[in-house]
């Protein structure tokens, strides 16, 4: 048998994931179609583009075999000029395309099947198509399908408990695979950064925010001009001193809690502590485990030898976002615009005069990083 998923999957969740698999793993299924809703009548239209949730469905429903992700809704609206897609028009219009001989099944939850007579042409619906429904919280109520003669069958896999609603009001997107809370990140949907904003305006003063918000503006100019990404550039900016002006004790325990380990320099200078905890906290606390976020936040102070492209960019967006006003940052600004490796060299030296000068100790990777930049 054919089945068809259809939905908003604004965005696709684990439980949608798990009753495809279920799905696909019957014996009878010969293929299973998961279809994107271009715009959902019932409800108030997607969060996201739909270009967004069909490449999400990819990332959360790729690797069933017998799945496929189709984007019939969107070639419907293109040839109908209309924002809504209903649910009998898409089954009629695969059927057609595909040339079914047997009724394709619609697959559905419990709280759907209920709620079916309140579809458009539902009664067609019924005529042109059979239901395979899920029950929820292991129950069902049928007496709208019997109503409406519906064939249907009911499965008795339990998919857990999830809310489209609730995810997306969840910063850090535990709900959702792994590829597509990295997709939601690097796309910066949902109104991410609004909610990263919220939280840095509850962990530091008015004058550190807006710093915050000079670096990620700077770090997406640099993105811009080096061919980096501008989104991952804008959250490592944004995102770089979120612990900076959290208190040394909740620092510790940050450490403890993660397995920090620092050297004797780190431990001796609290200036250097917000720079590691800080990656580990956008990475365990907010969920961003990108190894290119991670590293730009852990460097973005002392540096390090061979810097991905990322970290090198907010190391130098921190040193000239439009506040400063050091002595030497016009100039250091110009470096930017010349060379990332010109203004890494000036910047390093910059940075090993001015602690040696305070007669601190240079950290060894300030240090590795400038004998490196030399050399080129």
């Amino acid at each position: 048998m054919t089945v068809l998923f259809g939905g908003s999957f604004d965005p696709p969740h684990i439980a949608h994931t798990e009753m495809a698999e279920a799905v696909a793993n019957l014996n009878e299924t010969e293929k299973l179609v998961i279809i994107p809703a271009f715009s959902a009548p019932l409800k108030n239209g997607a969060k996201e583009s739909y270009k967004h949730r069909f490449n999400m469905c990819e990332l959360a429903f790729g690797f069933i075999k017998k799945a496929e992700i189709s984007n019939i809704e969107e070639i419907i609206n293109l040839k109908n000029k209309t924002e809504k897609s209903y649910t009998v028009d898409t089954i009629k219009t695969y059927i057609a395309q595909n040339n079914l001989k047997e009724k394709p099944y619609f697959l559905i939850g419990a709280d759907s099947a209920e709620h079916l007579n309140e579809w458009k042409n539902a009664k067609e619906l019924c005529l042109i198509c059979n239901f395979l429904v899920f029950k929820r919280n292991g129950k069902i109520n049928t007496s709208v399908l019997d109503k409406l003669n519906a064939n249907y069958k009911i499965l008795d896999f339990l998919p857990k408990n999830y809310s489209s609603t609730k995810i997306r009001e969840n910063i850090a997107f535990n709900d959702v695979s792994e590829k597509v809370k990295q997709y939601i990140m690097a796309n910066s949907l949902y109104n991410i950064d609004e909610k990263y904003k919220e939280i840095l305006q509850k962990n530091m003063g008015k004058r550190r925010y807006n710093h915050s918000l000079n670096v990620a503006e700077e770090a997406v100019r640099l993105a811009k001009k080096y061919n980096a990404d501008e989104n991952l550039a804008y959250t490592a900016g944004l995102l770089h001193d979120i612990t900076k002006e959290i208190p040394q004790k909740t620092q510790l325990k940050f450490c403890s809690e993660f397995g920090i380990l620092m050297n004797d320099i780190e431990k001796n200078s609290f200036k250097l502590w917000h720079a590691i905890t800080g990656a580990y906290y956008v990475k365990y606390i907010l969920a961003i485990e990108n190894e290119d976020i991670f590293d730009a936040i852990r460097y973005h102070t002392t540096a390090k030898p061979n810097m991905p492209l990322l970290s090198k960019i907010i190391y130098l967006a921190d040193y000239t976002s439009k506040e400063r006003d050091y002595d030497g940052v016009e100039d250091m600004r110009k470096y930017v615009d010349i060379s990332l490796e010109k203004a890494m060299l000036e910047a390093l030296k910059f940075t090993v005069e001015d602690v040696s000068a305070k007669g601190l100790p240079v950290h060894p990777d300030t240090l590795n990083a400038l004998k490196e930049a030399e050399s080129k």
